[in-house]
């Protein structure tokens, strides 16, 4: 049963976003997170993203209160933004922008008038933190629209420390969205993937399976693009089969051993999966609209690309798959 009692520390938080990580479908964890720590360090803004250092781009991005012209501006201004350096210098450290610029000269500033201002953008408090396992760093940042409202000592503290249980929890979200997938029809595994390759977090059957190909993958990137969702088919790299399904602006990326079930198109598989359950053609035409001549059509087809010869040795092959 969820938890609705107030969120007033900073331990009730850490409970909270826990089970978050178990409870909240993965696309929503992020804005629901932030909601939480709204609740303890109050915010008109707030800005949860992933990147490398060196890039141009956030890797993944979650907004609340400003739309997406303020990424664009922000990745933009990225090699003059004091902030984004400060943070990226100083993880797991709460840094206030009038910590690193005096408010008498922040506000005359050209990083004020080209990021802030177009935003009524006021008042800023973030903390990095930076994954051991990927190299990637997280920001949260927190946005106040009104000056006067000042970010205290104490709500640096909490925020500083809560950061590190959101990253925390969200590999956590990964873990769980993964055990809730599994590996493609048992034979494979998955891994959570950003839109540039980038792994999250993937199963240790994903990690054999690429290795078993590729050789050595020290488990960062993909070694090949992060397939095409809309795609019709899985793609095809080194005798394995590779499909993507959006998570949020994240990938849930599944590979498995190429098989002779395979090099089926999608209807061929229908009828092979409905001829294997034992119905006949007629009963398995009817759902499809097609004549059950066409089923036999196919399914001579089907024999000559899978080499068999019976329905007995279709359904032996279709086992081991």
């Amino acid at each position: 049963m969820e938890e609705t009692g107030p969120i007033n520390s900073v331990n009730a938080l850490v409970w909270k976003v826990y089970w978050s990580a178990l409870n909240v479908p993965l696309p929503d964890f992020r804005e629901s997170t932030l909601s939480d720590l709204g609740r303890l360090i109050p915010f008109d803004a707030a800005l949860w993203g992933t990147g490398e250092v060196d890039a141009d781009r956030f890797h993944s991005l979650t907004l609340v209160g400003l739309n997406r012209r303020f990424s664009r501006t922000l990745e933009r201004t990225k090699d003059i933004n004091p902030m984004f350096e400060a943070l990226v210098r100083r993880p797991n450290t709460a840094v206030d922008v009038a910590d690193l610029i005096p408010d008498d000269r922040f506000y005359r500033c050209d990083i004020y008038r080209r990021i802030c201002e177009p935003f009524n953008i006021q008042r800023v408090l973030g903390t990095s933190y930076r994954d051991p396992r990927t190299g990637l760093y997280g920001l949260v940042v927190l946005f106040r629209f009104d000056r006067a409202r000042r970010f205290s000592s104490g709500e640096r503290e909490r925020q500083q420390h809560a950061v590190y249980h959101l990253m925390q929890a969200m590999s956590l979200g990964y873990s769980v969205h993964l055990g809730r997938v599994g590996g493609a029809a048992g034979r494979g595994g998955a891994a959570v993937c950003d839109r540039f390759g980038v792994c999250h977090d993937a199963q240790p059957a994903f990690r054999d399976l690429l290795e078993s190909r590729y050789g050595p993958w020290e488990g960062t990137r993909l070694p090949f693009p992060v397939p095409d969702p809309a795609a019709h088919a899985a793609a095809r790299h080194r005798g394995l089969r590779v499909i993507a399904e959006p998570v949020g602006d994240l990938f849930c990326v599944q590979l498995w051993p190429e098989g002779p079930m395979d090099r089926l198109t999608d209807r061929e598989r229908q009828i092979v999966t409905s001829v294997c359950r034992g119905l006949s053609y007629k009963e398995v035409a009817r759902p499809l609209g097609i004549a059950p001549s066409t089923v036999s059509n196919h399914l001579y087809r089907v024999y000559g690309k899978l080499g068999v010869t019976s329905r007995t040795e279709l359904a032996k092959l279709v086992g081991r798959q």
